[in-house]
C-alpha cells in the first residue's frame, strides 16, 4: 500500500511538475505550428524572390537585344560585334550578346570569353515566337539560360545569362541555409539549382513551395525540412523551457513550505484510514412507551494506537471532502457484525442505524457493500437502518431514489436525519420515500421554552404520522423533553439522559442492564409524570 507521506510528496511534486511540464508542451505545440507557419511563408517570399529574380534578369535581357535589333545589329560586321561587347559590359546580368542561326550555331558572340566551351542552340524556324529561352548545358559551371529574339527570317540575337547571377540570399539566413532552390523553365529544364548539405537541418518531413512567373514560362521550387523550421523558433523554445522550469521550482519550494509549514494532518488521517482506527461508538434509542431498549446509532470514533480518541468534529469534514468516509462506513459495518452481530441474534427487534452520506449515494457501490457485509451476519438486513443527512444536498436525485428503493428492498429501512436543518426538507420526504423522520436536536433543545421550536417539532411529528412513518427524537437531555415528546406522541429518542455513545462492550452491558427495566423504574419522575 502507498504510504502516506508519499502520496504527501506526490501532492507536493505533481503541481510543480504540471507547472512545467503543461506550459513546456503547450508552448511546444504553439512554437511547432508557428515555426512551420512562419516557415512556409519564408518559402513562399523566397520563391517569389527568385522568380522576381528570374523576371529581372531575362527583362533585361530582351530589352538590350530590342534595342540592338532597332539599331539593325542583324550581322556579324565588326561594328555589331563592338555593339555586342558594348552592351553585355553595360548589362547587370548579362554576360555575352551575339548572333544565331535557325539550325543554333552561334555565329558570333562577344565577349569571346564567354565562348570557352560553345554550345549549340536549339533550332528554329520563322514560325517559332519572336523571343525563345533555352537551357544550355555541357559547359562548364553547369548550365546557362540563353535568351533569343529574332531579328530576320534566319537570324536570332542570342543573350547568354550569367549562371551565378539569379542566385541570392532571402528571408531567415537560418532557413535559407538549410533551404534547397530549383528554377525550372515550363517545359521541364532546369536553369538553376541550389542543393543543401546533408544534417539534421535536412532531415525531417520536408515542405515544398512553389511560384510562378505571370509573364515568362518560368517555375520556382523551394523546400526546406520541418527540422529546418523548427530551428527558426530555438531560441523562443529555449525562453519556454527556462521559464516553465523557474516557475515549476518556485512552485515546488512553495509547496513544499506549505506542506512544512501547514501540515493539516491529512496524511495521518490516510494512514489511520488504512490502518482502520475508526471504530463504531452505539448510542442507544429507547422506546419511550416502555423504557426498554429499541436499538442504537452507530457513530464513529477515531481511537489512535495511543488510545487518545479524536472528536468526530476534528474529522468527518475532511473525510467527506476527500470522500474516504466511504472507506470508513464500509470499515463500521464489518465492525458492527463482529461486535454485537450476536446481541442482535438475541433481540431481533433491536434496530442498527448507521448513517450515510451524500457521496453514498453518487453511484450504486453502497447496495453491494451492506448486502456483502449483513448477508448471513447474524444481523438480519430488517434490523438496518440508513440514515441520510438533510444538511448536504443530494447531487442525482434520480439516482439517490433508486439505490435507497433497492436498500428498502432488501428489507432495511431509511432514515431522514437531521430532519429541517438542511437543503432537501419536504422534497426529500416527497421524492425519496423515507420510512423514518429523525427530529435534530436544536429543535429538542428549545421545546420546552420555544413556542416556534415547539410548533416546528408538532408539525414534522404531524408530517411523519400522516405519512405513517416512524419518529425519533435525537439529542434528548432532561426529563422536560422526556415530558414534551411523550405528550406529543413521539415514541423513540435518544440523548445523554438515557447513554452517551458506547463502545461495543460497554453498549451491550447497559442492553443486558436495561433488559428488565420498567418506565418507572428508568425514569421515575418523568417517565411517572409523562404517564399521569
Amino acid at each position: 500500500m502507498i504510504s502516506p507521506k508519499f502520496l504527501r510528496w506526490i501532492r507536493v511534486i505533481a503541481p510543480a511538475i504540471a507547472v512545467v511540464t503543461v506550459p513546456m508542451l503547450i508552448s511546444e505545440y504553439v512554437l511547432s505550428h508557428h515555426a512551420v507557419a512562419n516557415g512556409r511563408a519564408a518559402l513562399r517570399d523566397m520563391a517569389v524572390a527568385y522568380v522576381e529574380r528570374a523576371d529581372e534578369m531575362i527583362g533585361e535581357a530582351i530589352t538590350v537585344m530590342k534595342k540592338l535589333k532597332l539599331a539593325n545589329a542583324d550581322t556579324c560586321s565588326l561594328e555589331n560585334r563592338q555593339a555586342f561587347g558594348h552592351a553585355a559590359f553595360n548589362s547587370s546580368f548579362t554576360r555575352q550578346i551575339g548572333l544565331a542561326s535557325n539550325e543554333g550555331v552561334l555565329l558570333c558572340g562577344e565577349p569571346m570569353g564567354s565562348l570557352a566551351s560553345p554550345a549549340r542552340l536549339p533550332a528554329t524556324t520563322s514560325g517559332d515566337a519572336s523571343i525563345m529561352l533555352s537551357v544550355l548545358s555541357g559547359e562548364t559551371g553547369g548550365s546557362q539560360l540563353a535568351v533569343t529574339l529574332r531579328v530576320s527570317n534566319d537570324m536570332r540575337l542570342v543573350a547568354r545569362l550569367d549562371r551565378q547571377a539569379i542566385e541570392m540570399r532571402a528571408g531567415d539566413p537560418n532557413l535559407f541555409a538549410a533551404t534547397a532552390i530549383t528554377v525550372h523553365l515550363d517545359d521541364g529544364s532546369l536553369w538553376w539549382q541550389r542543393d543543401v548539405a546533408a544534417g539534421p537541418a535536412a532531415s525531417g518531413d520536408v515542405i515544398a513551395e512553389k511560384a510562378r512567373s505571370s509573364t515568362l514560362p518560368v517555375l520556382v521550387t523551394v523546400t526546406a525540412s520541418s527540422a529546418a523550421m523548427q530551428a527558426s523558433v530555438r531560441e523562443l523554445r529555449d525562453i519556454a523551457m527556462i521559464g516553465s522550469i523557474f516557475f515549476g521550482v518556485i512552485t515546488l519550494l512553495v509547496g513544499m513550505w506549505i506542506s512544512l509549514q501547514n501540515n493539516d494532518g491529512s496524511d495521518e488521517f490516510s494512514r489511520a484510514v488504512a490502518a482502520q482506527e475508526f471504530y463504531p461508538y452505539y448510542q442507544p434509542v429507547i422506546d419511550l412507551t416502555t423504557g426498554k431498549v429499541a436499538g442504537c446509532e452507530v457513530l464513529v470514533r477515531w481511537i489512535r494506537d495511543d488510545g487518545s480518541i479524536v472528536p468526530p468534529g476534528a474529522f468527518l469534514p475532511y473525510a467527506e471532502a476527500t470522500g474516504l468516509i466511504r472507506e470508513i462506513t464500509r470499515q463500521l459495518m464489518a465492525k458492527t457484525v463482529d461486535e454485537v452481530a450476536a446481541l442482535y441474534e438475541r433481540h431481533p427487534d433491536f434496530k442498527l442505524s448507521i448513517n450515510l452520506t451524500a457521496s453514498h449515494f453518487d453511484n450504486t457501490d453502497i447496495i453491494s457493500e451492506i448486502r456483502e457485509t449483513y448477508l448471513g451476519s447474524g444481523i438480519d438486513f430488517r434490523q438496518l437502518v440508513f440514515e441520510v443527512t438533510e444538511q448536504h444536498p443530494l447531487r442525482d436525485l434520480e439516482l439517490s431514489h433508486q439505490i435507497i428503493k433497492e436498500i428498502q428492498a432488501m428489507g432495511a429501512a431509511m432514515a431522514l436525519d437531521d430532519a429541517g436543518t438542511g437543503h432537501g426538507g419536504l422534497a426529500y420526504l416527497q421524492k425519496l420515500g423515507f420510512d423514518i423522520i429523525k427530529i435534530d436536536k436544536m429543535f429538542i433543545d428549545r421545546v420546552c421554552f420555544d413556542v416556534t421550536s415547539e410548533t416546528i417539532v408538532h408539525s414534522l411529528y404531524d408530517i411523519a404520522d400522516r405519512l405513517g412513518l416512524k419518529m425519533i427524537a435525537e439529542g434528548v437531555d432532561s426529563e422536560d423533553q422526556i415530558a414534551y415528546l411523550r405528550g406529543l406522541g413521539v415514541t423513540y429518542a435518544q440523548g445523554f439522559i438515557f447513554a452517551k455513545p458506547l463502545p461495543a462492550a460497554d453498549f451491550i452491558a447497559y442492553v443486558e442492564k436495561m433488559a428488565d427495566a420498567t418506565v418507572d423504574e428508568f425514569l421515575p419522575s418523568a417517565m411517572a409524570r409523562a404517564a399521569a
